[in-house]
């Protein structure tokens, strides 16, 4: 009976043992066995089966709060597992939703670009009536302006023509003239270039307008001088071949 109790505490663990001050239940167990041993009673026997049953009871109970513990200690796990888990989710979540949020305001600040950019557009005329428009402008005033310019183009051309061809008989009319021994005068000399001067005059005209009434003045009289002064040269030398014998020829030209 003995070894069977001693059996039965090294299965119980740590709650009933030998050494253990605490187990002052099963001291008092191995009391009445002994007591029984030496005088066997009925009442010792019921005392012994009572203990036994409350040792069984302690050792039952010891294992379930074990099992127990054990069980709450893997949910416990499980748990902490579970949050650490959802921990993770979360914070990945976050970290999606705040790239989501910046894109979000991206896309935000370019819808209200775009709105400024429809209202603008609505502001425009229709395509049809653009187009319209520009046929418009076209017609009335690039056309017109392109068959001026044609124009232009055809009289400067014959102009230069003119002027090239007047500069060519006045070349030759120095020539003969000189050929025939007397010169021509700087008034005939200059006619042929006269209008074209007057023409870049005119070109010139808004170069001249920031000329002080001075100056215009001044070249106004140095040109009536500088004919003046060719006209009477010009009239000496006439005078002076009228009154020189010449030949033939040159009677005949200057006739």
């Amino acid at each position: 009976m003995q070894e069977y109790l001693e059996r039965k505490a090294r299965s119980a663990g740590p709650l009933l043992t030998l050494d253990s001050p605490s187990t002052e239940r099963f001291r008092l167990l191995l009391q009445a066995v002994h007591t029984f041993f030496e005088n066997p009673q009925p009442e010792v026997l019921e005392t012994i089966e009572a203990q036994i049953a409350t040792a069984e009871l302690a050792m039952m109970r010891s294992s379930v709060m074990s099992q127990r513990v054990e069980k709450e200690s893997e949910t416990e796990k499980q748990r902490l597992r579970k949050h650490r888990e959802e921990k993770e989710f979360i914070e990945h979540q976050e970290v999606v939703l705040r790239q989501e949020l910046v894109k979000a305001k991206q896309l935000r600040k370019k819808i209200q670009e775009y709105q400024k950019l429809m209202k603008e557009i609505n502001k425009l005329p229709p395509r049809v009536r653009a187009l319209e428009d520009i046929d418009r402008f076209r017609t009335d005033e690039l056309q017109p302006a392109e068959d001026r310019q044609k124009k232009l183009r055809i009289m400067l051309n014959e102009y230069r023509a003119h002027v090239n061809l007047l500069s060519g008989v006045m070349n030759r009319v120095e020539s003969v003239s000189e050929d025939a021994g007397f010169t021509v005068s700087n008034k005939t000399r200059n006619g042929g270039t006269e209008s074209s001067k007057r023409s870049s005059c005119k070109r010139g005209s808004s170069s001249r307008s920031r000329k002080s009434k001075v100056d215009d003045e001044k070249d106004r009289k140095r040109r009536y001088d500088s004919r003046y002064r060719s006209d009477s040269t010009c009239f000496r030398e006439k005078r002076a071949r009228r009154s020189a014998p010449c030949d033939v020829n040159a009677n005949s030209y200057y006739k």
